[in-house]
């Protein structure tokens, strides 16, 4: 029997640019995913409101829906590596600005709900540039165990960062955790910055003019895709009722006010 048949394909991390990225991003799995459980959180303790909850979340997939399409375009037209650190800047402004408005007490529901709007569109930069990249890291024959290790990454930190964030919230409160937030996102700008040039390709400016239309025009035309995101949006919006999950900790399973394990529990399944 092969056992590499049944283990994670390491081959990928031979190569150093992909290693140090897909490092770095196993840290921001964990120590940069607390502020998907401390905005929530922060919003319902401010106002004792869900639906307050429920549209920042609605404000941050706007926000990013948006800008994914904008980028999509933006990363055949410019290094991506650039584009890269321009989202993940981005992303460490929003934590730094989520860290001051909690450290100085301002408990601004309008400013979160920028800043929230700010990490989405930064987030959507992030996760365009990345999956533009990493096929420019690689060889076509690692691209498959490469996405899978990314993949590894992703869901590992869904689960154990939250777990985190609702153990440390009653311990150290909320400003910390975005502070770890900004921190924990030097890992990844340090692995951008050393990236090698991945330069557009010639017909570069076409796809710019051609915008997120051309992208949508194709997606028209697929019904696969269509299909497989028809799907996973009504998941998104009818099965993961995440803007009740601090109301549901506090209220009906009486967990602490403002957090705990038990709404740690709640956002890692």
């Amino acid at each position: 029997m092969n056992l590499g048949a049944y283990v994670v394909d390491r081959r990928p991390l031979r190569i150093p640019a992909f290693r140090r990225l897909w490092t770095a991003s196993a840290v921001t799995a964990v120590g940069g995913s607390f502020s998907i459980v401390a905005v929530p959180t922060q919003l319902f303790t401010l106002t004792g409101s869900s639906a307050v909850v429920g549209v920042s979340a609605a404000v941050s997939m706007c926000a990013l829906v948006v800008s994914a399409l904008w980028s999509g375009a933006l990363a055949d037209a410019t290094d991506r590596g650039r584009l890269l650190l321009f989202g993940n800047a981005g992303l460490g402004v929003a934590y730094l600005g989520l860290w001051l408005n909690t450290a100085l007490r301002l408990d601004s529901v309008p400013v979160l709900l920028g800043l929230v709007a700010v990490q989405g569109v930064s987030f959507g930069v992030t996760m365009t540039a990345t999956g533009a990249a990493v096929p420019r890291l690689m060889p076509a024959e690692l691209l498959v165990a490469a996405n899978s290790l990314s993949a590894l990454t992703r869901y590992t930190g869904a689960v154990v960062g939250p777990l985190l964030a609702g153990v440390l919230i009653p311990a150290v409160g909320l400003g910390p955790l975005y502070l770890i937030d900004a921190l924990a996102l030097g890992a990844v700008l340090w692995a951008v910055a050393l990236l090698p040039p991945m330069p557009p390709r010639p017909d570069a400016g076409r796809a710019v003019r051609a915008g997120p239309g051309a992208g949508l025009r194709y997606l028209a035309r697929s019904r696969v895709f269509v299909a497989v995101l028809a799907v996973d949006l009504a998941a998104m919006v009818f099965a993961m009722p995440t803007a009740l999950l601090p109301e549901l900790a506090e209220r009906q399973y009486g967990g602490p006010p403002g957090g705990g394990a038990g709404l740690g529990v709640l956002f890692a399944a």
